[in-house]
């Protein structure tokens, strides 16, 4: 019955193609909107990104700078990176409260971008497509990346998309989605920078082997197709020419600088390998097993493409943990391809193992039991760490009070002074009426001025109790302080100047005092 019923499903998958995806939008849909079904936002740049597309709603759909930030280079010159995402944003904060849009737009997102990778894993006629989007599914760190209320889904389609125009010589394409990457998010380098891979993979080959000499020119094209596209992408965007200066900061200078000098946040980090390793356990099983049957074949230009871009993309991600996003998809279609090229070693393997184990019957069940347990043990391990990371988030509400008070008793665009950077994000949601010091990344802070962010780091950190007052009344014009109950000793050194610094406000969260 359990056999018949197997094969009624497999015909119907294989005569109806279109179920499939559809069957995989609906569960990966389900999965991320379990993940998303609390009161709490996995990431803080969830709610910069939320208020930043109302205000697009309702005031305008850029800004020259944004004096929110007062102590950084956004209060000089602001370019909106993920300017597409917010744009697409927009109906969701519209028509649902702007943290549940939010929300919905990255189930949305999550789902669609699955679903697009079984239609690329079809088009690319990779063998067994659902195990590899199966295997996605349980990569910890990727469906976490995903679902974090950001443009992440967007660029790993754009991403996609460029891999493809690639591997099919689509200069069009490519030249398309590289314009369109300029306008979504400040990684779209990667375009051109996955174009030279293949120039120079191509170029090799055509060395070392009989393949047929071509123009200096024809092998460049992908690289001049994205770059042109870069290029021209750049130029039509609406904050041009400010953006060439915040491509500078924000795609170059600032992720060659350390985080740890700033205290940035974790994303920034470089991967360690328990994080990277204990997270996608399954995928890194999957990859070392391909990797023989990759030297074993006689391997075409993409495919050597496929190999040299997963080295890369995973050079990248050592590097910085974030970019294991753009990691996980590629190498998933550098395993998928290496596995259809390789069936013949993989029938003579099945075939010794097969012999091996029908001369021990017991084994069958051993192994089975063996390789069984450990896919369960792992998608449990990494989907309770999945579900205890989104339950464990920031309150929906978080400094909503403090905001709101600070709203109703100050004055439009009064500074407020924070000893944190990522409380920026909630106080900018709450509360745009008034100014802050440094929101997103600390580094923007350092940019600016890097004397002034070391007075305001050590100031924090207690290392300056007798220039505190100082700090905070001349050098950065504050009119209040918003201290975290959490950061006790700063309270405690606020308190020693009662002349200056009056409480005027206080809950669970933070006191807030005024500056004299």
């Amino acid at each position: 019955m359990l056999l018949a019923q197997r094969t009624v499903i497999r015909t119907l998958l294989s005569e109806h193609r279109w179920i499939s995806p559809i069957v995989l939008f609906i569960v990966v849909a389900t999965v991320a909107g379990f993940l998303q079904w609390s009161q709490t936002v996995p990431d803080p740049d969830a709610f910069y990104h939320a208020r930043i597309a109302t205000l697009m709603r309702d005031q305008a759909l850029t800004f020259p700078t944004l004096p929110h930030a007062s102590a950084t280079i956004l209060a000089d010159q602001f370019t909106d990176q993920h300017f597409l995402y917010h744009l697409i944003l927009i109906p969701f904060v519209t028509f649902f409260d702007p943290l549940v849009g939010i929300k919905v737009l990255a189930i949305l997102g999550t789902a669609l971008v699955f679903t697009f990778f079984l239609f690329t894993l079809r088009h690319l006629r990779i063998p067994r497509p659902w195990f590899f989007v199966l295997l996605a599914l349980v990569t910890e760190p990727f469906v976490f990346r995903m679902n974090l209320g950001k443009a992440s889904a967007l660029v790993v389609f754009l991403l996609i998309m460029t891999i493809i125009a690639l591997l099919e010589r689509r200069q069009k394409l490519l030249f398309v989605t590289s314009a369109v990457w300029t306008w979504t998010h400040g990684s779209f380098l990667m375009a051109p920078l996955l174009a030279l891979i293949i120039v120079g993979v191509d170029f090799l080959r055509r060395r070392t082997t009989n393949e047929p000499r071509v123009s200096w020119w024809m092998i460049m094209t992908p690289f001049f197709a994205a770059l042109i596209g870069v290029i021209l992408g750049t130029m039509l965007n609406p904050y041009f020419p400010r953006n060439i200066a915040f491509i500078v900061e924000q795609s170059l200078l600032i992720p060659l600088s350390s985080p740890a000098l700033t205290n940035a946040g974790g994303e920034w980090f470089p991967s360690t390998v328990e994080g990277l390793l204990g997270g996608a356990t399954l995928l890194f099983l999957a990859f070392i097993f391909a990797l023989p049957l990759f030297f074993m074949n006689k391997n075409s230009r993409d495919h050597w493409f496929l190999f040299f871009m997963t080295l890369f993309l995973l050079a990248l991600t050592i590097r910085t943990r974030r970019t294991v996003e753009y990691l996980v998809l590629p190498m998933l279609l550098f395993i998928g391809t290496t596995i259809g090229t390789g069936q013949d070693v993989l029938v003579r393997i099945g075939n010794r193992l097969r012999r091996w184990l029908e001369q021990e019957p017991r084994l069958n069940w051993g192994l089975l039991l063996i390789v069984g347990g450990l896919i369960l043990a792992v998608t449990i391990r990494d989907g309770s760490t999945l579900v205890k990371e989104y339950r464990s988030g920031i309150s929906g509400t978080t400094l909503k009070n403090a905001a709101t008070w600070l709203r109703k008793n100050s004055a439009q665009d009064a500074i407020v002074y924070h000893t944190s950077w990522d409380e920026w994000p909630m106080l900018f949601y709450w509360n745009t009426w008034n100014r802050y010091l440094v929101g997103l990344d600390p580094r923007f802070m350092s940019r600016k001025n890097q004397n002034a962010f070391q007075m305001w780091k050590d100031a924090n950190e207690g290392k300056t109790p007798d220039a505190l007052a100082a700090v905070i009344r001349d050098q950065f014009k504050a009119s209040y302080v918003l201290a975290a109950k959490k950061n006790e000793k700063f309270i405690e050194q606020i308190k020693r100047f009662p002349d200056v610094f009056k409480k005027q406000y206080e809950d669970g969260e933070v006191t807030i005092f005024s500056v004299n």
